[in-house]
């Protein structure tokens, strides 16, 4: 009696805040942009609201209006008319549009529920995270969902909001800065370091963030490198907002820290084998423990740490490495070094994947924590690197990224 008291009574909780923020946001937002469609009628007669259907509770079709705009955040604004109505929910499962002539399969689970206008699936969305999927957030919210998660998850949708990109048709590659980098999903990136090791065709593959963008104003011998790799992916939240302001929208942000975990997952599937090069003394052997430990049957042939004179001690190094020859190399030097060190002596070093990957060790090894998932969902991990090292990153991100996309907004005026 006491459990069923306490639900009901969490159930009227939930109910008085949905309401209370509903109204809010009408009065804030739905009510003072309807003045402005209603006030773009009078001059240029384009229509208010735009008609649609959607996926209520339970696969109910439901027919709903939308503001006449094709601004994501503008356009979903009459939508919380419905959730007073009782059709949709202030937080909930992501909004599924019924696409005519088209036969979906419906996850039962999923479709039982009213969808929400702010939903886990646009917050991932909008940050372009790897390797993630609709039906996916949907469950992961439904398995997670209170009064507590759902207001965090309102919170996390304001600098969602930010990212987002209306944008469905993408490039193949873009072009930024005068540097050409792969516009792909996670899962497509690594069937290409794939093919390279199983077809035996040597290849460098390198990762892009706006500091490594900065560097290339200073660096002509870095930016004719980064022109000659064969892959480069795009990594961090400043890229996704490079892209948008471009109108060429990312596809997913292929990070080397995401990208690891599957990468080695496919190495133990295909038999592949890795060696660790960078970082400090005791750093790679230990990312070869935990690896081996996480994956078991992974072949890392050998490792060694970044401190040795790249004058003089390469071409021991580089025979080590041949001694052992791994089919796939990860370089830890840092940018633009690594790329430089792969690209001088990509033809002599015996592998066919060879991999600039910045920070990873330390990530893998334990020494720096990665930023929580939350803070990563909506784009904040560099927060969470300069309160780790403030002294190394306040200057990289608080200066340097700012920088970037200024860079970012003058080159494409230009062009």
């Amino acid at each position: 009696m006491l459990v069923k008291g306490f639900k009901a009574l969490a159930f009227f909780v939930r109910k008085v805040v949905e309401i209370g923020l509903t109204l809010l946001f009408l009065l804030l937002f739905t009510l003072p942009f309807g003045i402005y469609f209603f006030i773009r009628k009078l001059f240029t007669r384009k229509n208010v609201f735009v008609k649609d259907s959607i996926y209520g509770k339970n696969a109910s079709v439901k027919r709903v209006i939308y503001f006449n705009s094709t601004k994501y955040y503008l356009r979903n604004l009459p939508l919380f008319f419905y959730v007073l109505g009782g059709q949709v929910q202030l937080v909930g499962p992501s909004i599924k549009k019924v696409m005519p002539g088209k036969n979906e399969v419906k996850e039962s689970y999923i479709y039982s529920k009213k969808p929400g206008i702010f939903n886990l699936w646009f917050i991932w969305e909008s940050s372009r995270i790897p390797g993630k999927n609709q039906i996916a957030a949907d469950l992961e919210y439904l398995s997670k969902k209170n009064l507590f998660y759902d207001l965090l998850l309102i919170f996390k949708s304001i600098p969602a909001f930010f990212y987002y990109q209306d944008f469905r048709e993408f490039k193949p590659a873009i072009s930024l800065l005068g540097v050409n980098f792969l516009n792909i999903d996670m899962a497509k990136a690594i069937d290409i370091i794939d093919k390279s090791v199983s077809k035996k065709q040597k290849s460098s593959f390198f990762f892009m963030n706006p500091d490594c963008f900065n560097k290339i104003f200073t660096d002509d011998d870095y930016l004719k490198v980064l022109n000659s790799a064969d892959y480069i992916f795009p990594d961090g939240i400043g890229i996704t907002i490079a892209c948008k302001m471009i109108k060429a929208p990312l596809k997913e942000n292929i990070n080397g820290t995401d990208l690891f975990p599957h990468l080695c997952e496919r190495a133990v599937k295909k038999g592949y084998s890795i060696y660790l090069l960078g970082a400090a003394p005791g750093i790679a052997e230990t990312v070869k423990e935990n690896t081996q430990k996480e994956y078991p049957g992974i072949r890392i042939v050998g490792f060694r740490d970044g401190y040795f004179d790249r004058e003089k001690e390469t071409g021991q190094v580089i025979s080590c490495i041949n001694q052992r020859h791994p089919d796939i190399l990860l370089v830890a030097l840092g940018a633009p070094a690594q790329e430089k060190w792969i690209s001088r002596h990509k033809a002599e070093i015996d592998s066919y994947a060879l991999m600039g990957v910045g920070g990873l060790f330390d990530f893998y090894s334990g020494k720096n924590k990665r930023a929580p998932r939350w803070m990563r969902e909506i784009g904040l991990e560099w927060v969470y690197r300069i309160m780790q090292e403030p002294g190394r990153m306040w200057k990289r991100y608080l200066f340097g990224n700012p920088l970037f996309l200024y860079r970012v907004w003058k080159w494409n005026r230009k062009k």
